[in-house]
């Protein structure tokens, strides 16, 4: 079985020798059997010279720069393998990573899409830790349950855990462009209403938090007018990102309650970034700051019930913006691992 790997990068030259030996080094698999294609998205580094020396191996692409989004829309139909696997240019993957998913695809040729626990390297914070689920998961939106226990589960889904039939991805384009990042977001929620989605315990991937990143540019150290820049262009791209992805499955046919509660986490987080980017009203703060808890922990010990109690009363005390900024402030207290569970937005 031919399996692609698209590779999106931008300006990741201190990383995608890192991502590029990995895929070239994986285990079980022949060198006839994985199609490498790189997507530069109009790097301004070395990112073409360090390809460059991959060339009998990887086929690069380079073009304007637009983001996540217009990378796979430009990638994903250059692909030719049955299966398509992803991967960010600063992250990097197991040995077995591919003949395990591949091994997968096989045993249950029903799949559509596999993903997988990670390793996450915050090289910000110098640590590493292991973020898998305790059991293989079998996602869809057949039902409101499912559809929940997929909205807890879509951090495994990501770029560089994801591997989709090449079939089912070039169906769900094009991707928004829009989504100068979050698009594999977009993808990896339409995927399961396509069909059955695997996410295996192993963490196969390792995911690089550093100062580049896009999306966690909230742990990065940045100034003040470049961090408030960057919340805003978040704040834009989560709401996209929530009004795309709701008219793709309505129009799909879902029920209302499902597709509700598969973009519940989304939408909070969605509400939070504007809130906090752009300001707004205290009772908004409170109903949505209600939600999340109530997402996140559906039941709540004694404890629990007294830090949301104190949280909710700062919702309407302080203006969104001045919430925000002490409730990060504390980001590593009992308040903050109450509240942010799936749906903070930083860990999404």
């Amino acid at each position: 079985m031919l399996i692609s790997v698209l590779v999106d990068t931008y300006n990741h030259e201190r990383f995608l020798r890192d991502a590029l030996d990995s895929v070239l080094g994986q285990e079980g698999l022949g060198a006839h059997d994985v199609e490498v294609i790189v997507v530069d998205d109009g790097s301004t580094d070395s990112t073409p010279e360090l390809v460059r020396a991959y060339a009998d191996r990887v086929r690069y692409v380079r073009k304007s720069n637009g983001g996540q989004a217009s990378a796979f829309n430009a990638g994903i139909p250059l692909c030719n393998g049955e299966l398509i696997a992803l991967l960010d240019g600063d992250d990097w993957w197991h040995p077995k990573k591919l003949a395990t998913v591949i091994d997968q695809f096989t045993r249950d040729p029903s799949l559509v899409a596999v993903g997988h626990g990670y390793f996450e390297v915050d090289q910000v914070a110098e640590r590493t830790y292991e973020v898998r689920p305790d059991r293989l998961l079998d996602l869809h939106l057949g039902s409101k349950l499912k559809a929940s226990e997929l909205a807890r589960n879509m951090a495994y889904l990501g770029t560089s855990r994801l591997t989709a039939r090449r079939d089912v991805l070039v169906s769900l384009l094009d991707v928004p462009v829009e989504l100068v990042f979050e698009a594999d977001e977009y993808l990896f929620t339409l995927l399961p209403a396509c069909g059955r989605v695997a996410v295996l315990a192993e963490c196969l991937t390792f995911y690089r938090i550093h100062g580049g990143n896009l999306y966690h540019s909230s742990r990065t150290g940045r100034a003040p007018a470049a961090m408030e820049s960057r919340l805003k262009a978040k704040a834009r791209i989560f709401a996209c990102l929530s009004a795309t992805i709701r008219s793709a499955l309505s129009g799909r046919g879902l029920a209302p309650e499902i597709v509700d509660t598969v973009l519940a986490p989304l939408e909070v987080a969605a509400t939070r970034l504007r809130l906090q980017a752009d300001g707004g009203g205290r009772w908004e703060n409170f109903l949505s700051e209600a939600r999340a808890a109530r997402l996140a922990k559906p039941r709540l010990s004694l404890k629990d019930v007294l830090i949301l109690a104190v949280s909710l009363s700062l919702t309407i005390l302080l203006s969104p913006k001045r919430f925000f900024s002490i409730r990060s402030s504390y980001s590593g207290s009992a308040m903050r691992r109450v509240l942010r569970g799936a749906v903070s937005g930083d860990e999404r």
